[in-house]
């Protein structure tokens, strides 16, 4: 078993994973985009995902011979076919009790806006219905690990895909592998392909470059100000 990856410098020169044979995935497509459209075990098992225009996902359909689930997402709402599954929120999220009403399930997140745990309030007690712990990279931890509850948004607040025991974080611009502390695809906006760079280097460096953006921008807001100031000194020295 091995994983392939799109060759640099081929039809498409980027480095996507194109099959991963620890998974059993036979076949990876991807939009237009950049972002995997289909995911193919076999002729019977496979999952296939639909974006508007601007990569934002709506539809998630997971095909397993016989059986077909779909999943639609509304921005915050989230329906399992035509049945409402949760709408979700800044502390967590509305699931609907099956009477006509809501059960609400609130979320403790740590410093990545990672889910930690997941509770509801029962009778005026805090009950525990999710617990997850993980390694930096996101990989679970099985031992105090309980994971309940169905919120799928747990390492840093992203979406856990295991359809098909995928087993993948999406990230919106590119799937990411915990197992393995890797991306599934490039970003859209890397223009240029470096052997030899890590994950963690990539995030370090998307993180600084962000830092720097808004020293930047405060850098800029700070000089106007100390511009306006001095002309203003300027007149009331020079009247």
């Amino acid at each position: 078993m091995k994983n392939t990856y799109h060759k640099i410098g081929a039809s498409a020169p980027n480095g996507n994973l194109t099959a991963d044979g620890y998974r059993g995935i036979t076949s990876i497509t991807y939009n237009p985009l950049n972002l995997p459209a289909k995911i193919t075990y076999d002729a019977t098992k496979y999952i296939e995902l639909t974006y508007d225009a601007s990569g934002r996902k709506w539809k998630k359909t997971a095909v397993d011979g016989s059986t077909t689930t779909e999943k639609y997402y509304f921005g915050p709402i989230e329906y399992n076919g035509s049945t409402l599954e949760a709408l979700y929120h800044e502390e967590g999220r509305a699931v609907p009790d099956g009477n006509g009403g809501y059960d609400y399930e609130y979320a403790i997140r740590d410093h990545l806006g990672s889910t930690r745990v997941m509770f509801e309030m029962v009778n005026a007690t805090a009950t525990i219905i999710q617990e997850s712990h993980t390694y930096p990279f996101g990989m679970e931890l099985s031992g105090p690990t309980f994971v309940g509850g169905g919120n799928p948004y747990r390492y840093t607040g992203k979406e856990w895909e295991e359809d098909l025991d995928l087993g993948l974080y999406d990230y919106g611009a590119r799937w990411y592998d915990p197992a393995a502390a890797r991306w599934w695809g490039w970003m859209r906006w890397q223009r240029t392909f470096i052997p030899g760079l890590h994950t963690c280097t990539v995030i370090i460096i998307q993180h600084c470059l962000l830092i720097l953006m808004a020293a930047m921008a405060l850098y800029r807001v700070q000089e106007r100000k100390m511009t306006h100031m001095l002309s203003q000194l300027i007149i009331i020295i020079t009247t």
